[in-house]
Parts: C-alpha cells; sequence; structure tokens
C-alpha cells in the first residue's frame, strides 16, 4: 500500500481530465467561430 504511488495516480488522472477538458474548450471555440 504505498501512498505516493495511489497519490500519483490520482494527480496524472486529474491532470489528463484537465488537459481534456481545455483541448474540448478550444476546439468549441474554435468551431464556433
Amino acid at each position: 500500500m504505498k501512498k505516493s504511488f495511489i497519490f500519483a495516480l490520482l494527480l496524472r488522472g486529474f491532470a489528463s481530465l484537465i488537459i481534456e477538458v481545455l483541448l474540448i474548450r478550444e476546439l468549441l471555440v474554435t468551431f464556433s467561430g
């Protein structure tokens, strides 16, 4: 039970989620004009 390993996984998932949301927002802004 390595807490640092679990924390790293959570942080990575959170970061990827934020990046995905930002990319989707950029695409929406680009396509909506």
